[in-house]
Order: C-alpha cells, then structure tokens, then sequence
C-alpha cells in the first residue's frame, strides 16, 4: 500500500510504504502535520522502523520531532532507524535540547550514501546523489506462494513427503492414478514491485533508464 500527502502549499512529498511483505512501515520525510494526517487514516505507528529524511530542507524534516516524541509517548521499546544527510544528528540534537525531549527507545541514525542503504531479506532501497541528480529507488522481492493446506485435506491427503513435493507447484500422479497439480495446492506468488522516487523536483534525462518498467514514480 503506497500513501501519499502533499506538504502545505510546496512540491515537497512525504509518504509511507506499508510493505506488507514485511510488516513494516517506511517513512519518506516528516512534514509539519503528519501526525494528524496518520491519525485520521489510521496508519499504524508501532509499525513504523525505518524514517528517511532525503535533505534538511524545512518542509522534510520540521515534523521528526513530533513523530519521534509520538512514538516514545506511545511506549515504544523497539529501536526506529533514521537515514538522512550530514547534519542531520546535530539538528536532531538541538531540537531534542530546545525542547526538552528525550525518547524511549533508541534512534539509530544512517548517514546518506549512493548505493544500497537497506538490504532487507525482502525488500532493498537504493539512493542516488551524483551530479545534482537525487533519487531512490525501492525494490521489493518475489515471494513463492504458500501452501495451502486446506486444499489438501479436502483431497484427503495428510502430512507426508507429498506434501513438499506440492509445495513447489509440482504435479504427480498417485498410485491409484489420481493426478494431482501442484500448482493448484499453491497460491498466487507475490510479483515483485519497483518504485523510484524523486526527492526533488528537477527533472534529468537519464531518470528516464529508471523510470522504465517501473510499478510506481513518486516525485
């Protein structure tokens, strides 16, 4: 599920990934009112691991705090890793220090490099800062469908070495000469996705190589 919300009267963009292959949430920049925002869609916080803030520009960041003093309001134990440029620490700092905020849980916080930022088991995000050019890119992996075993009761059969032999979606011929397809006792596999998002809003020619074959462009 992809949301997305408008910040004020600016091009700038924050939204949120639910990747359901993870049960994970991953936020792209903190306006100032997104915490309204998730409330009224009621989007899942706890779910929330991973904030990447592309720039220190105002509008991506002015609402981190309010997020994060959220968070550590709700009783939150787990630790949330935050990805952003340069600086990002020390303006963390100051405003935890202005406002006398300390959090509950721990903030881990990834300085921005080209290349591969998050290398999860099923999903990757890329980010890329060269020659003026800024962007991400978010790959989610295909995922083998599920056994489903309430069709193979309904067959009759039980727990058996037969049963791994479906699991791959392979069909076999039983001794009394029912046929069995596999791929019947499996459902539908998860199609890998591919977003590319754009964290500013100039346009460059060579976007285009990754545009391609994508699911979804964000800019």
């Amino acid at each position: 599920m992809l949301l997305s919300k408008n910040s004020f009267s600016t091009n700038q963009i924050c939204f949120m990934l639910n990747l359901s292959c993870s049960k994970q949430v991953v936020l792209f920049s903190c306006y100032e009112g997104l915490q309204s925002y998730t409330l009224g869609h009621h989007i899942k916080m706890n779910h929330l691991k991973i904030i990447i803030i592309p720039d220190l520009n105002i509008y991506n960041l002015s609402g981190l705090l309010g997020i994060l003093s959220s968070l550590s309001l709700m009783g939150r134990t787990q630790p949330l890793h935050l990805y952003g440029p340069r600086g990002l620490d020390v303006y963390l700092d100051f405003q935890k220090k202005y406002s006398h905020t300390n959090f509950k849980y721990v903030v881990y916080i990834h300085i921005l490099y080209s290349g591969l930022i998050i290398n999860h088991p099923k999903y990757r995000i890329y980010f890329v800062n060269e020659h003026s050019e800024r962007y991400f890119i978010i790959l989610t992996k295909q995922l083998s469908g599920t056994f489903i075993i309430q069709k193979a009761q309904n067959n009759h059969l039980f727990p058996s070495p037969l049963f791994s032999i479906l699991k791959q979606g392979i069909s076999l011929v039983l001794p009394d000469g029912l046929l069995l397809n596999g791929s019947q006792f499996v459902s539908a596999k998860f199609k890998g996705k591919k977003w590319f998002y754009f964290s500013d809003n100039y346009y460059s020619s060579s976007y285009i190589n990754y545009i391609i074959n994508s699911s979804e462009l964000l800019y």
